[in-house]
């Protein structure tokens, strides 16, 4: 499932979000269409900053390593390629892909989904599962909807490993998107 919308009602809420726009089709930047979007809680594919909510550092692949298995931190928000995200619409939900790896935000090959399994990046996608859940995103496994991105142990600090948890939508699994 892609947000709360189908595909049908999902293309009607972006052309009413276009036709609505304040500066109109032929003024309005993709950046600004994007961000509108995410106000009303759609996700559209594109390539985003994805920052904890709690910690307001950036989901980062450790190190630029394209190795899978890779881990996948929370650090400094800094700009850098690695903290880029290329979301894009899939089956029962969306792949997450990093920008300058090009691996996508997956588990390491084998391990079943489950609490404190570490979140990294690897060749072969995983479908989340991102929707609004008041201010900020929740994002978690389109295949088991039980597990979210978490900060482990609510870290703070850089190189905080993200991981699986059980999905309580607390500050330490809410995120925010930002359009490129």
């Amino acid at each position: 499932m892609v947000s709360d919308y189908s595909l049908s009602s999902l293309s009607q809420e972006i052309l009413r979000l276009l036709n609505d726009s304040p500066l109109g089709l032929h003024r309005a930047t993709m950046k600004n269409f994007v961000q509108e979007a995410l106000e009303q809680g759609v996700v559209l594919p594109g390539v985003y900053w994805i920052q904890s909510a709690l910690s307001r550092m950036a989901v980062d692949m450790q190190a630029y390593k394209r190795d899978p298995g890779t881990p996948v931190i929370n650090y400094e928000a800094n700009n850098a390629d690695s903290q880029k995200w290329i979301i894009q619409a899939a089956g029962n939900g969306y792949t997450i892909k990093n920008f300058t790896t090009n691996t996508f935000l997956s588990l390491a090959e084998g391990v079943v989904p489950a609490s404190y399994v570490p979140v990294t990046g690897n060749p072969t996608p995983v479908e989340w599962e991102i929707f609004r859940d008041g201010r900020y995103f929740i994002i978690r496994l389109a295949s088991n909807k039980g597990l979210a991105m978490d900060l482990k142990y609510g870290g703070c600090k850089n190189s905080n490993p993200i991981i699986l948890h059980d999905c309580h939508k607390e500050p330490t699994q809410q995120w925010i998107l930002m359009p490129v």
